[in-house]
């Protein structure tokens, strides 16, 4: 199976379209991998420095000036989660999820976000 490597800059209408047949599979470029533990080093760094940081150790719009205890931030991002799954009308197609999930894939891939 074809493997489509992603580096947040290359995906295309024609890769997005490929993706969302399910014939091949979807990696990161190793600069794409680098960019993103580097994020991750710098949210590791955050939290293990004790500083406050919105959206890793606080709340979020409202309540942004909420301090998160430590004990608390892995539900804090399982309640993000949650708070943005919520949708209305019929479910998408298996076909527009796999882009859906791509282009996500893609925007993550950029080493902005602290994910890992």
């Amino acid at each position: 199976m074809e493997t489509i490597l992603l580096d947040g800059t290359n995906l295309t209408p024609e890769l997005l379209l490929r993706l969302s047949q399910g014939n091949c599979t979807l990696d990161l470029t190793a600069e794409a991998w680098e960019k993103v533990r580097r994020a991750r080093e710098v949210v590791d760094d955050i939290l293990k420095n004790n500083v406050v940081a919105y959206g890793i150790n606080t709340g979020f719009g409202f309540f942004a000036d909420k301090i998160i205890n430590e004990s608390e931030l892995e539900q804090l991002q399982v309640n993000l989660i949650r708070s943005h799954c919520a949708g209305v009308g019929a479910p998408l197609s298996v076909e527009r999820t796999r882009m859906l999930l791509a282009l996500r894939v893609n925007v993550l891939c950029k080493g902005h976000s602290g994910i890992r």
